[in-house]
């Protein structure tokens, strides 16, 4: 019995082993991150050439993107100006408003007002002058 049972261990260890070689063989060796490997030949003058173009194109870029920020300040500007307008006319507009219809509707608060105080002090003398 335990010569069965240390050789089932035996072949399944040998399985085990053959296994781990037989996927380690079929996967490719890690590489090293700094290391290029190279299919097919490389024009190396037309590799400096893309550089250069890429190195040229990224100043452009660069240029464009000062001109680019240089437009959105100015455009700030351009909105805090008009928004300051924008509230001198409200309040220019809240003024003359005020103006064509605060006189009218301030002699009609004037003169209802007078009428009911009037009308108080009538009541007032009459309660004064009825005999009791």
């Amino acid at each position: 019995m335990r010569n069965g049972r240390n050789t089932l261990c035996g072949i399944l260890g040998i399985f085990f082993l053959l296994s781990v070689v037989f996927i380690a063989s079929g996967q490719p060796a890690p590489s090293d991150s700094g290391v290029i490997t190279v299919t097919e030949k490389i024009d190396v003058g037309e590799l400096n050439r893309n550089v250069k173009d890429l190195s040229k194109d990224m100043k452009e870029l660069s240029v464009n993107l000062k001109e680019l920020n240089k437009n959105v300040q100015e455009l700030n500007t351009q909105l805090a100006r008009l928004d300051e307008r924008t509230k001198l006319h409200s309040n220019l507009l809240y003024i003359l408003i005020a103006g064509v219809f605060g006189i009218p509707l301030t002699r009609v608060l004037w003169s209802n007002w007078n009428k009911r105080s009037r009308k108080s002090e009538e009541y007032t003398q009459e309660a004064a002058t009825l005999p009791e």
